[in-house]
């Protein structure tokens, strides 16, 4: 089943300072029934780069946020185990 996109936040390509970073918030649709977030790799060259990245969530119209999803991905080139291609989206 292909899933269409109807809100689409692209945040360009910017250095970032070490630390937390904040974005957002971010509205989607209130019909909205799933996320997709991708993270372009081509840039983390670093193998001492680690990226931390978690995602709060609110139902009350942005007064309390709660955790809502975290990852974590190091710097590098990632090889897809099945396709032996490098991974260019986290």
């Amino acid at each position: 089943m292909a899933i269409a996109a109807t809100n689409v936040v692209v945040l360009s390509n910017v250095s970032l300072p070490v630390g937390t970073t904040a974005f957002g918030p971010i509205t989607p649709p209130p019909d909205l029934s799933s996320v997709q977030i991708s993270i372009d790799r081509t840039l983390f060259t670093s193998l001492t780069l680690v990226i931390s990245l978690s995602l709060e969530l609110s139902r009350d119209g942005g007064v309390n946020f709660v955790p809502w999803i975290a990852l974590q991905t190091r710097g590098g080139t990632i090889t897809n185990p099945r396709t032996l291609l490098p991974v260019t989206n986290d």
